[in-house]
């Protein structure tokens, strides 16, 4: 489980260890309020939108600003293009 910090994204997971406990997973869930990551801005200065990449997976260049530049986005067109 993953969640971010933005719009209080990580409230979503606040019931996973009382499920966990309830169901008997046996589970050590941590604490999604201390685990969420912070957000990370864009060149634009806007958060990363994955939002965005699913409303736009087909046309690449409406994405471009949400893959950070350490990623190559020929990869990111090879990986979309095999899906």
């Amino acid at each position: 489980m993953g969640a971010s910090r933005k719009d209080d994204d990580w409230k979503r997971w606040s019931h996973a260890q009382p499920w966990a406990e309830k169901e008997g997973l046996g589970l050590d869930i941590i604490d999604p309020a201390q685990s969420a990551v912070d957000i990370t801005l864009n060149a634009e200065g806007q958060p990363y939108s994955a939002s965005n990449i699913r409303a736009n997976f087909d046309d690449f260049e409406k994405i471009r600003a949400d893959i950070p530049d350490h990623v190559n986005p020929e990869a990111i067109k090879q990986i979309f293009a095999s899906l």
